[in-house]
């Protein structure tokens, strides 16, 4: 077998998982980078193994006749399943690294293996040419989410032709693993993982079509094997300890603002010591871990409200996923509070919120969020088409009631109202006659319709 034979890559695939080769693995990862921590570098590993199948499927894919390719790809699924990850366990590894080891392929056990399904569905529609460049795959992973309960063949194959989709450049949304219904979320964690491996070399990413990559197939191993080169100022990153003694002024910096009954203003903030991007990094941080607090101890949830607020003055784009992650998980509960701030920093942040808040609207089948985002969407996207889009398709979607406060449809006529395009009045028009609108959903129409300039009788 030579080095970028398909056979090569398959026989380095049957090792992951073997006691030998995480330890091999974290010896050369802790040594590469040792700012990062042994036990990161162990959680990392059930990946590595996902990326490993999707580059030995891809390696078939250009290698073989397309019949056999198909073929293989089911053999290549089941190499980690029919793996013996404990044998030799004591003799290779130390106690602590026994259970980093024991927790990776409990990871490998329960979300790898089974998420192989999505990467055998992808490159075998790859490898067909069964997919059409002009739809979005977001769109076919929408579809598939709904059908996963009733039909999940029909599910899986329509995420195949996304990732085949993916494979060849097309973007997709990096909260499909948080938002989409079992099986999909693995199937979303693993094939998004692969693609994102394969799209970070340049030289080989987006692939063309599958007979134009088997003509360069040994140009496109060759590019897999190799490192990608780290940015200047990453490998600069990397060499440098966490300053737990600069965090802690960060911190210091800050507490008078984190539990005042009013928070505070931009003109404050702007008096801070340091440039606003290393306070809002302090804070995602703790943000993040918003769900192992107790935010039914008022001081709690004041504290993280605050945190948010802060956010969202500073200004720094990286606030904003975390912001969309506070309003997914927090607006069904009693804490819709936090995610009615959460909501509030979004529509403050701006131009940085568009993106994202367009994709969770358009794409996001959690409707009491959507109701939620809604109005940041309309805040930081008029002037822009593609908000009226979204929020149109939102409109028409969306039940009149999706939560016990009786929002839904009308909060979507809410917020075309604020965004201002005047192409919404003859949809809200047509809304007010629907014998589903109550008088409360009819007040936020007429509101609506008055925002937009319309005469309502």
């Amino acid at each position: 077998m030579g080095d970028y034979d398909w056979e090569e890559f398959l026989y380095r695939l049957g090792k992951r998982g073997e006691p030998a080769d995480f330890k091999a693995f974290l010896t050369e990862h802790t040594a590469r980078t040792p700012s990062v921590e042994p036990h990161m570098w162990a959680a990392m590993y059930p990946m590595m193994a996902a990326d490993d199948i999707g580059k030995t499927m891809l390696a078939a894919a250009l290698q073989l006749p397309p019949a056999e390719a198909e073929r293989t790809l089911e053999q290549i699924a089941g190499v980690l399943s029919r793996s013996q990850f404990r044998k030799r366990l004591n003799k290779e590894l130390s106690i602590q690294q026994r259970q980093w080891h024991q927790n990776a392929v409990g990871v490998m056990n329960r979300t790898v293996i089974p998420a192989t399904a999505a990467l055998v569905a992808m490159f075998r529609t790859y490898i067909r040419g069964d997919y059409d460049l002009d739809r979005d795959p977001n769109d076919l992973f929408r579809e598939a989410n709904r059908v996963v309960e009733e039909d999940e063949d029909q599910a899986l194959a329509l995420v195949g032709e996304a990732g085949a989709l993916a494979l060849r450049g097309k973007e997709l949304w990096e909260r499909w693993s948080d938002d989409a219904k079992p099986p999909m979320d693995a199937w979303a964690m693993v094939l998004y993982g692969v693609v994102d491996g394969l799209s970070s070399r340049e030289e080989v990413y987006p692939l063309g079509d599958i007979e134009e990559e088997r003509a360069g197939w040994e140009h496109t191993l060759r590019a897999l094997e190799r490192r990608p080169s780290p940015a200047p100022d990453e490998e600069e990153e990397e060499s440098e300890p966490p300053d737990l003694e600069y965090a802690g002024k960060l911190f210091d910096d800050v507490e008078p603002y984190l539990y005042t009954e009013i928070p505070p203003t931009a003109e404050e903030l702007s008096r801070l010591p340091e440039p606003p991007e290393a306070y809002v990094d302090l804070l995602i941080h703790s943000v993040r871990e918003w769900e192992t607090w107790d935010l039914y101890e008022l001081r709690t949830e004041l504290l993280l409200k605050n945190m948010i607020a802060i956010m969202a003055e500073l200004q720094v784009e990286e606030a904003v996923g975390p912001l969309i992650d506070i309003v997914a998980g927090t607006i069904g509960t009693d804490h819709f509070e936090v995610a009615e701030a959460a909501s509030n920093a979004l529509a403050i942040m701006g131009e940085p919120a568009l993106r994202p808040l367009l994709d969770f609207i358009r794409y996001s089948d959690n409707d009491s969020a959507r109701v939620e985002l809604a109005v940041p969407l309309a805040e930081v996207g008029q002037g822009d088409l593609r908000a009226y889009d979204a929020l149109v398709q939102f409109f028409e979607e969306v039940d009149w009631e999706v939560d016990e406060w009786g929002n839904g449809k009308a909060n979507a006529a809410y917020a075309l109202g604020i965004l201002g395009d005047r192409r919404a009045v003859p949809l809200l028009e047509a809304a007010l006659d629907d014998p589903m609108a109550d008088e409360h959903a009819r007040e936020l129409i007429t509101i609506a319709l008055g925002d937009l300039g319309a005469e309502v009788g």
